[in-house]
Formats: C-alpha cells, structure tokens, sequence
C-alpha cells in the first residue's frame, strides 16, 4: 500500500470547522497527543494536518502530520485491505507490508538525493515490537535522517515516517519512543473509524511554511504570525471557505503583521544578539505609525475594498523613499484550508 511522503513542511493546526451536509460549521481548538516523559519537555510535537486516503483507495486509512523544531513525522492507521492484523509483529502478511514501506522512501527519495539506508531491524518501544528502518537523505538541501516503523495495533496496521534534522542531538532515540509510544497509546484509545468515506467532514486551518521558513532565532516570530491569523478566523464567526489557499484580508493581514512585530521587539529585550533586517524594518514602520499604510502598499489583495484604504498612503509614500530603500517584504507562512474526515 503507498503512502507517499510530502516534504514540503506544514505547521501548526490551530483551528477545524466540523462541517456536516446541510450544517453550520462549528469551530475548535484540535487536541494533539503529547508524548509523555522527560524527553518530551525537549521537543513539542505539534499536530498540522489529517488526511484522508479511505475515501480514494479503499485500505489506505488516513494519517496525521505533526512538526517540531527537531523535524516531522507522518503517523499512518490503516488496514492494506487485510483486516483482521494480528497484534505486533505475529501477523505473517506484516513484514512484507513493511518492506514496501521501505521500498517506497527509496523510490520517492529518488536519484540525488544521497539516499542510502543505514540500519534495519526489530526494536520494541513501549513493550510493543515493531520493524524499524533508518535511512539518510537530503530533503530540501538539507541532510535528515529517516525512520520508517511499522507493528499492528487495534487490528490495524500502524506505521510512522519521522524525519529528523541532522546533526543528531543527545536524547532524540529517547526522544522518538517517546512520541511513537503516545502515538500507538493514542490510536488505541480513539478507535479507527474504518469507513473514511462516511465519516463526518471538516474543514480544517493548517499553517503551512516553506522548508526552512521557520529556520533562526525569528523563527518563532513568523509563527506568531500565522497563528495570528488562524487566529483571527477563530473568532471572526465566518465559515471557511472551499479547501485551498487562504487569502488574508486586511484587517487580518495588519493584525498578524502588528502581532508579529510585538513579539519581534519582545524577543529581542530577551536575546539582545537576535537581529533580522526584514523584522528590524517593520519595527521601524511600526514605530513611525505606518504599519497600516505598509500592509495596504506591499501586501495588498486585489479583495481588499478600497473603504479600507488607509488615509496616511501618500505621507508614508514620502517616508518610505528614505526609510525603506531597496526593502523586499518577505511572507513564509501561510494558511491553507484542508477538508478531512473526522477520524481522530
């Protein structure tokens, strides 16, 4: 069964709308397992997207993407159209399905990639046996270290692709039971609801980042602001619109961009030594008064109404020839609107 890897990072789902035919759509903050431990105070692991695989190709379940500053992991429940796996590793079709498993991250890795693989074997993690594949590659330009694990629980076949950002760091095996162990702890507890298809829909809000959008110490400033934004769909009591990319409106944009500055001005009275030119202009657009006037003149939206015009765009025009001279506004992350079933 495939699954095909997606290298392009998402971040952070902050907010789903349960949408069923005929109903209203309803907003909430989604819960996200945490692995429990000492290793999980070092690394947070945040849930970002659900995607659904039943309702297109019956057996291949659906999965979970989480991100953390350490790398990403793909969680997969399905069941390969063989239902009925037996627990762990006793299910003799199992260590065929994990071969292909294997198979497929050598051929989406490609040629050039430097893919090689370094390890294969059983381990057991949470007193549960799995087959554990490790593999190197770049993704992105930049070096990762992959594991792909597989073993049967609730009658199902659980497998997880975790990538992790090399160099490797004391603490990230400890680190990895520790989120697979509350992962299967988790799927065991919210049983799969099998037909995808007739499930429940919802609409979901993802933040999604280019690779290396999050990278450096501002890396935190630009998720505050995606989650600004999220945000302010959260409260504004509209419905989410159709599955796709979602254009910010002013209001929207300027609180996000005001949020992000804040948090910038923050940062910087707690890390001295952390400057970034593109942070350091809007800081000094902010504190000339002329943020609104900047979002409307180089983020504007061909939807945004002209009543929301700034009134200080010709005065701002004048100050920013001195001011903003040879400045490229920058955007790494952006909201998508995702349609899923409501499994867990």
């Amino acid at each position: 069964m495939r699954h095909r890897p997606i290298h392009s990072v998402t971040l952070c789902l902050i907010a789903v709308a349960a949408f069923a035919t005929g109903g209203r759509a309803e907003e909430r903050v989604e819960a996200v397992p945490r692995a429990q431990g000492r290793a999980s105070d070092l690394v947070q692991w945040t849930q970002v997207s659900t995607r659904d695989y039943e309702s297109t190709q019956p057996g291949l379940g659906f999965s979970r993407r989480y991100v953390a500053s350490v790398g990403w992991a793909d969680v997969y429940v399905y069941d390969g159209n063989h239902k009925g796996w037996l627990d762990g590793l006793e299910d003799p079709a199992i260590k065929p399905a994990f071969d292909e498993a294997v198979d497929e991250v050598a051929k989406v890795a490609g040629p050039g990639v430097g893919y090689r693989l370094t390890g294969e074997g059983r381990v057991v993690i949470g007193g549960r046996p799995f087959f554990h594949a490790s593999m190197r590659m770049r993704v992105d330009g930049r070096e990762v270290e992959s594991h792909v694990y597989l073993t049967a629980a609730g009658r199902h076949l659980v497998k997880f692709r975790i990538s992790l950002y090399q160099p490797a760091r004391p603490g990230d095996r400890a680190m990895l039971e520790a989120f697979i162990a509350a992962q299967v702890e988790f799927v065991l507890s919210h049983p799969y609801v099998g037909q995808a298809a007739a499930a429940p829909l919802k609409r979901q809000i993802a933040i999604q980042v280019g690779p290396g959008g999050l990278d450096g110490a501002t890396g935190p400033v630009w998720l505050c602001y995606a989650l600004a934004r999220a945000d302010y769909w959260t409260h504004s009591g509209r419905p989410l619109p159709s599955p796709g990319e979602l254009e910010p409106g002013f209001q929207e944009e300027l609180g996000a961009r005001l949020k992000a500055v804040e948090v910038y001005r923050d940062l910087r009275k707690r890390q001295p030594g952390v400057r970034s030119s593109y942070w350091d202009a809007l800081e000094q657009v902010d504190g000339a008064g002329f943020l609104s006037e900047y979002v409307w003149t180089y983020l504007r939206h061909a939807s945004w109404s002209g009543g929301e015009e700034p009134s200080r765009l010709a005065q701002f025009d004048v100050w920013r020839r001195t001011h903003l001279v040879g400045h490229t506004p920058e955007t790494r992350c952006g909201l998508i609107v995702q349609v899923v079933p409501a499994t867990p």
